[in-house]
């Protein structure tokens, strides 16, 4: 069994973003978030037919990291009104697609993350889905990310092998590697002057931070020496923070994120969000309990094989002269053509292309464009 934990408000700003802000329904709710996050469910949920999912989403600020660094993710700016307008929407999308959402109340989504990932058992594989670097500490023989690269429709996976050649370090060095480097999406400051390919080298040559700082008269850069002993205090703050935690109260139960089947009421989220292009896919999934969507309203429909200009009445050559001396001809059809006129009668048409008129002094089909 495969299963996918998503990490919500991370695929939630990706999808907002990653749409334009003009998707709406008729009424003006902006659905842009709400679309790009159904449509990655949907991409989940197609690529195995035994499949769990779960959306674990933050449980409020993280005391405890505040009370090491207050300015933790202090750089961040407020929700945008358009996005946060469409959160309450979600609930009731993944109510009706039966997916369960998972917060622990004081603990970031990353860290009931990373306390589920150790509980995953052999015969179910874990796949975190984040755009976020975080999780890559997490990676394990049988727990893999899932990071959305593009927007919310490009994703890479990443195994062991992916995050040593992507970072040059192994999952398990991935928060030494944060604390040297820092992370400004978290505002987690590491070592200043230390880049990523400063830090790998140094992790790679003594494994871990407490590693380097021991083996410090051993770094012949006295460059680099010099901002490690500066930044000593920094790096290990910042290791604190980097570091997710595996102790918060939740549980990893692969049976409840089993994906039995969506709510018989999909089609009406559907219509209410203004899915179009989305219904055929979300209506075709199982529905829970073996239900069956309500059936459609029927709608009569009449066909015709008559060509369409011969589906109206043809009026051709019906002149009719109004008081002023004026003569009017209305004509319908392909086959009628004017194919001249007399010299000194003036010509006001619709459309003379159309009625192979060439000397028409007035045309109110151009004069309209």
């Amino acid at each position: 069994m495969r299963v996918y934990l998503i990490d919500g408000y991370s695929l939630l700003y990706r999808a907002f973003y990653a749409l334009p802000q003009s998707i709406s329904t008729s009424s003006g709710l902006p659905t842009n978030a709400l679309y790009g996050f159904t449509s990655m469910l949907l991409k989940l949920l197609d690529s195995e037919e035994d499949v769990g999912l779960g959306v674990v989403w933050d449980g409020g600020m993280p005391k405890f990291r505040l009370e090491i660094f207050p300015e933790y993710k202090a750089q961040r700016s407020a929700m945008p009104e358009e996005l946060r307008s469409q959160l309450d929407h979600l609930d009731e999308i993944l109510d009706a697609m039966n997916i369960p959402a998972i917060r622990a109340e004081g603990f970031e989504a990353d860290d009931a993350l990373a306390t589920m990932s150790r509980q995953v058992p052999e015969d179910v594989e874990l796949y975190i889905v984040t755009g976020d670097q975080d999780a890559m500490q997490l990676v394990d023989g049988n727990v893999k990310v899932l990071r959305t690269t593009r927007g919310v429709s490009e994703t890479k996976t990443y195994g062991r092998d992916e995050v040593v050649d992507e970072y040059g370090v192994t999952p398990e060095q991935i928060p030494d590697y944060k604390a040297l480097t820092g992370d400004s999406s978290d505002n987690i400051p590491g070592v200043r002057g230390i880049g990523p390919k400063g830090a790998a080298n140094l992790l790679k040559q003594f494994g871990t931070l407490d590693g380097v700082y021991e083996n410090l008269e051993n770094i012949s850069a006295k460059g680099t020496r010099n901002k490690l002993e500066d930044g000593r205090e920094s790096a290990f703050m910042s290791l604190e923070l980097a570091r997710m935690r595996f102790d918060v109260p939740v549980k990893f139960d692969p049976e409840a994120l089993h994906f039995e089947g969506v709510s018989p009421d999909i089609r009406d989220i559907t219509r209410r969000y203004e899915f179009r292009t989305l219904e055929s896919r979300l209506t075709e999934l199982p529905v829970a309990g073996g239900e069956k969507l309500p059936p459609l309203e029927r709608l009569e429909v009449s066909v015709s094989d008559e060509p369409i200009e011969l589906s109206f009445e043809p009026v051709a050559a019906a002149p009719v002269q109004d008081e002023s001396g004026r003569w009017c001809v209305a004509v319908s059809g392909d086959d009628v053509r004017v194919t001249e006129g007399v010299p000194d009668v003036p010509m006001k048409v619709h459309d003379s292309k159309g009625l192979g008129v060439l000397d028409a002094d007035f045309d109110t089909y151009l004069a309209a464009y």
